[in-house]
């Protein structure tokens, strides 16, 4: 699950930045189908929700 929400976000930022025009298209369509990119992303993702989850396990959150 994790792909598939990383390559919806790199779509999203790859929208955004072509939009504001920081990015040119072509580059920007190319952003949500790189495999290597968005396993990147995923395991950044990844790391960001465990890390998330020790925090709130060692501060007594709610989990």
């Amino acid at each position: 699950m994790t792909p598939v929400l990383a390559r919806i976000a790199l779509r999203y930022v790859a929208a955004s930045l072509a939009t504001a025009g920081y990015l040119d298209a072509d580059m920007a369509s190319q952003i949500g189908v790189d495999p290597d990119l968005v396993m990147i992303v995923g395991i950044a993702m990844g790391a960001g929700i465990e890390s998330l989850y020790g925090l709130a396990k060692k501060f007594g959150w709610r989990t």
